[in-house]
C-alpha cells in the first residue's frame, strides 16, 4: 500500500512540474484607433508585418476603437499600418514584441479629404446570353458536374 501511495505522490509531482513548464511563446499587440477629437474608430484595419519573415498578422478594430492581435511571433522588427476610409494612413515602423506581454499603441488618426473616381458600368444587350425557352429546356447536367458541386450532403457522407 506504502508503495502505491508513493508511486502515486512522485507521478502526481512529475505531471505537475511538466506541465509547469509550458509557457508563453508568443506576443501581442493591441491599442485604440481614434480620430482627432478621441472618438474610438470601429471597422479600422491594422496590419502588423513581421519584416524579417514577411508573416502578415491583421485586424479591424471594434466599435470603440480597440483591437488585439494575439499569437504573434516574438521580436520584430515590425512595420504596424493602421487605416480607415476618409482618414490618412498611420505607418509604425521598428516596432518589437515582448515574449508573454501585448505592445500598446494607440493611434489618432487624421482626417484626409480624397477625391474618387466615377466607375461607370455598360453592357450591349448583345453581349448578354439570351436563351430561348426551348434552349433552356434542353440544357443537361452530367452527374459528373453534379458531384463536383460543393454541398452539405455530401461533405457529410464523406465523413462517414
Amino acid at each position: 500500500m506504502r508503495r502505491i501511495l508513493l508511486l502515486t505522490a512522485t507521478l502526481m509531482v512529475a505531471t505537475t512540474s511538466f506541465l509547469l513548464g509550458q509557457g508563453v511563446t508568443n506576443a501581442a499587440l493591441s491599442g485604440k484607433i481614434t480620430d482627432q477629437d478621441g472618438s474610438g474608430l470601429p471597422g479600422a484595419n491594422v496590419v502588423a508585418t513581421h519584416t524579417p519573415s514577411g508573416t502578415t498578422y491583421g485586424t479591424i478594430s471594434l466599435t470603440d476603437g480597440r483591437f488585439t492581435i494575439q499569437g504573434m511571433r516574438i521580436g520584430g522588427p515590425y512595420t504596424i499600418k493602421v487605416s480607415f476610409v476618409g482618414y490618412k494612413e498611420a505607418v509604425y515602423n521598428d516596432v518589437y514584441l515582448s515574449l508573454g506581454s501585448a505592445t500598446n499603441i494607440n493611434v489618432a488618426l487624421s482626417e484626409e479629404a480624397t477625391e474618387l473616381e466615377a466607375v461607370v458600368v455598360s453592357a450591349n444587350r448583345s453581349d448578354l446570353l439570351v436563351l430561348t425557352e426551348r434552349e433552356r429546356e434542353q440544357i443537361s447536367i452530367s452527374k459528373r458536374l453534379i458531384h463536383s458541386q460543393p454541398s452539405a450532403v455530401l461533405l457529410m457522407t464523406s465523413l462517414v
